[in-house]
């Protein structure tokens, strides 16, 4: 199973700004149950400096840090964080997180699979900076429920759009894309 994102690779410059990302849904599945509240030694990533800024760079810097909640919440099952920096609207967010809270809560995990980012550009487009990356994520295991089967996630290497907007003085995701 691959997070999106989740997580860090290469960003390039998207030739069209007009034409949406298709979402990336995760390819896991697991039965839905209520939002886990976990326990774990490893602590929320804190927003960088440059992703404050109203530019490209604040962008595209943004989308790293998002990637690293998002490897964050996946890793632990906290979410609170990765939906406040999503918007309410991006269904590739909410698919993840739902993955994440449905895997916790039904005693599932995953381990191992964090996503990088490399190649980063962006383009600016009406009303969301859209930030294209090579997204990388080593071997893996998941496993959807305490009872089920743990499953070898292969490593990957994706090309990913991510589009952010900049609204009440901070960034937010609001698509995030395969490119094909």
């Amino acid at each position: 199973m691959r997070r999106l994102v989740l997580v860090g690779a290469a960003l390039l410059v998207m030739a069209a700004c007009s034409a949406e990302p298709a979402p990336i849904e995760p390819k896991a599945s697991a039965s839905p149950h209520t939002s886990p509240r976990p326990t774990s030694a490893l602590t929320p990533p804190l927003l960088p400096k440059q992703a404050e800024r109203k530019d490209a760079t604040g962008a595209a810097n943004f989308v790293l840090y998002w990637v690293k909640v998002s490897n964050y919440a996946a890793l632990t099952g906290d979410t609170d964080l990765l939906r406040s920096i999503s918007a309410p609207d991006c269904e590739g967010c909410n698919r993840y997180i739902d993955l994440y809270e449905r895997t916790y809560a039904a005693g599932g995990y995953l381990r191992g699979a964090s996503e990088h980012l490399k190649s980063v550009e962006t383009e600016s487009g009406k009303s969301d900076t859209y930030v294209r990356a090579r997204v990388t994520s080593p071997q893996g295991r998941f496993k959807a429920a305490k009872t089920a089967r743990t499953q070898i996630t292969p490593a990957e290497a994706l090309t990913i759009t991510f589009a952010v907007r900049n609204s009440s003085e901070s960034w937010v995701m609001t698509q995030i894309g395969l490119d094909k």
